[in-house]
C-alpha cells in the first residue's frame, strides 16, 4: 500500500514537472541550464576522478583531451553554451552524471531494427536502477516508454501565454495548432467567428 502511494506521488510530481516544462519557458530554460551545469561539473578536475571508477570512461577523457586540449575547453565550447546540441561525449557524461543508463535507438532509414547506443557504456549499471530510452530521429529526440512503465500524462491545460494576444492564460493542451501555437479561449473564439464570416 505504501509503495502504491509513493508511485502515485511520483506520477503526480512527474505530471506537474511535465506541465511546467511544456508551459513555462523560463522554467524549461532553468532545467536546461541546470543539466548543462551538472554535465560540466564532471570536468571540474579534468574528468580524472570521475573516469577512474567507471569502465569505458577513460577513453572519453582521452578523446576530449586530444580534441580540445583540456576538459575546461570542452565544457566551455560543447556543454555550457545554450543552443549547442548534445552529442557523443556529452550524452555519455549526462547519463553518467544523472546516474542513469541511457539507451538511444536511432531511426535513420536503414534496413533492419534501429541500432541501439548505450551510454555511458555497455557495462554501466545505474546505481539508481534507472534506464532512459530515447528515439533519435535526425535533429530530434523523443522519450520511449518500456511496456508497462508508468507514463507522464499531458496535463489538460498549460499555464502559458497565448500565441496571439500574449496574455497569460490556461491553454488547452489538446488545441496545439499545426504551427505549434496555442490560443486562449478569447482569441480562439474570435478566430472561429472571423472564419465563419469569410
Amino acid at each position: 500500500h505504501m509503495l502504491q502511494g509513493a508511485r502515485r506521488e511520483t506520477l503526480e510530481a512527474g505530471s506537474w514537472l511535465f506541465g511546467r516544462l511544456l508551459g513555462d519557458i523560463r522554467f524549461d530554460l532553468c532545467v536546461v541550464v541546470l543539466l548543462r551545469r551538472v554535465v560540466a561539473s564532471f570536468w571540474e578536475d579534468g574528468g580524472r576522478s570521475n573516469c577512474a571508477d567507471v569502465p569505458g570512461e577513460e577513453p572519453i577523457r582521452e578523446a576530449v583531451m586530444a580534441q580540445y586540449g583540456s576538459a575546461e575547453n570542452f565544457a566551455a565550447s560543447e556543454v555550457l553554451p545554450l543552443g549547442q546540441e548534445a552529442e557523443g561525449v556529452s550524452i555519455a557524461i549526462a547519463a553518467r552524471q544523472l546516474g542513469v543508463r541511457m539507451v538511444i535507438r536511432q531511426l535513420d532509414g536503414s534496413h533492419g531494427p534501429p541500432p541501439a547506443y548505450i551510454y555511458p557504456s555497455e557495462e554501466y549499471v545505474s546505481p539508481l536502477g534507472l534506464t532512459v530510452c530515447l528515439l533519435f530521429r535526425p535533429g530530434h529526440y523523443e522519450l520511449l516508454y518500456a511496456a508497462g512503465a508508468p507514463r507522464l500524462s499531458d496535463p489538460e491545460t498549460l499555464a502559458a501565454k497565448c500565441s496571439f494576444c500574449h496574455e497569460a492564460a490556461y491553454l488547452p493542451t489538446h488545441a496545439l495548432l499545426t504551427c505549434f501555437h496555442r490560443l486562449c479561449s478569447s482569441c480562439s473564439d474570435a478566430a472561429c467567428t472571423r472564419q465563419g464570416h469569410l
